[in-house]
C-alpha cells in the first residue's frame, strides 16, 4: 500500500482578518461594550486601545482575543473608563 497523502498546514489568516474576526467576537459578547475599543493587529499581535466601562471589560476583552486561532501575543492597552 502507498500512502500518498500529503499534510499541508493550515492557511493562516492575515492580520486584517485576525482583526476582524476579533471585531466580530467583541460585537457577539453580551457582557462587552466594545464601541470606543480600537484593535489593531500587527505580525499576530493584538493591540487594544481605547475606553471601556469598568476592569471587568477590560480583562474580558483581553481573554476573547485569545479564543482566536493564530493569535500570538495580546496587547491590552485599554483604560478604564473613570466614575463620575
Amino acid at each position: 500500500v502507498g500512502n500518498r497523502i500529503r499534510v499541508q498546514p493550515p492557511q493562516q489568516d492575515s492580520d486584517e482578518e485576525i482583526t476582524e474576526i476579533v471585531r466580530l467576537v467583541f460585537d457577539k459578547d453580551p457582557t462587552l461594550d466594545a464601541q470606543n475599543v480600537q484593535i489593531t493587529t500587527r505580525d499576530r499581535v493584538v493591540t487594544l486601545a481605547g475606553v471601556v466601562n469598568s476592569e471587568a471589560h477590560r480583562h474580558i476583552a483581553y481573554h476573547d482575543c485569545w479564543y482566536i486561532p493564530g493569535v500570538h501575543q495580546v496587547q491590552n492597552e485599554l483604560q478604564v473608563r473613570p466614575r463620575s
